[in-house]
């Protein structure tokens, strides 16, 4: 079983979460192309911001590949006509994926070198 996920995968998944895609639909290249637009910008935000780093989008790791899509898929939804109370929902679980990283992020060991100080 792979540990990670492919950009196909996160292209399927975000149109999953913004209700464009049902389960067994196949992606409809016009599709495809939007949200593939998108990936680029959105990693390269998400990491200039310290929320995650995603260095190959052609290997994303599971523990954060469901929270990137719904980052990815609050980005994309107006370009698929999502509006109203549904924009406001996508936008909420994308802020609460958000957090989740955040999280994810400082609860992580840093591996880095203490040094102490002995009197």
């Amino acid at each position: 079983m792979s540990h990670e996920k492919t950009r196909a995968d996160l292209i399927r998944q975000t149109l999953i979460e913004i209700e464009v895609l049902g389960a067994g639909q196949s992606v409809e290249v016009e599709d495809f192309e939007t949200v593939d637009s998108f990936i680029d910008p959105v990693l390269e935000t998400l990491a200039a911001m310290e929320i995650v780093t995603v260095s190959d989008p052609e290997a994303i790791e599971l523990s954060v590949f469901i929270p990137v899509s719904k980052i990815l898929g609050r980005e994309v939804a107006p370009s698929f006509g999502v509006t109203g109370a549904e924009l406001r929902d996508v936008v909420a679980v994308a802020d609460m994926a958000e957090k989740q990283l955040k999280r994810m992020k400082s609860t992580r060991a840093t591996s880095e070198t203490v040094s102490v100080d002995h009197f």
